[in-house]
């Protein structure tokens, strides 16, 4: 609390995330700190963070093997599609997307 009554102007910002719970967020409005709004997560080293929904299409276009449009719901159906032929449970991808929140 002293450092707060002293240098009252600090923000902390963060990026909080548990894949498990479904937890994304960030504070971080302006993203200076944590410009990535999106996140993959896999089995594999195929984890990835994206500044952009274009960014996440692209890479994820070249998981699927075919073009997916950067909208959160149709990179969701692309990986469960592929999920689905690839019909091994050890292949696994969950997207997210961060909220921002102030």
């Amino acid at each position: 609390m002293y450092l707060l009554r002293r240098l009252p102007f600090i923000k902390v910002y963060y990026r909080e995330e548990e894949s498990g719970c479904g937890v994304f967020y960030t504070n971080d409005v302006a993203g200076e700190y944590f410009p990535e709004r999106y996140y993959l997560d896999s089995c594999g080293d195929d984890s990835e963070y994206f500044r952009t929904i274009e960014a996440a299409t692209e890479y994820i276009s070249g998981i699927v093997g075919k073009k997916v449009e950067p909208e959160k719901n149709a990179i969701e159906e692309a990986l469960n599609e592929y999920m689905e032929e690839k019909g091994d449970d050890d292949v696994w991808y969950s997207f997210h997307e961060f909220t921002v929140v102030e």
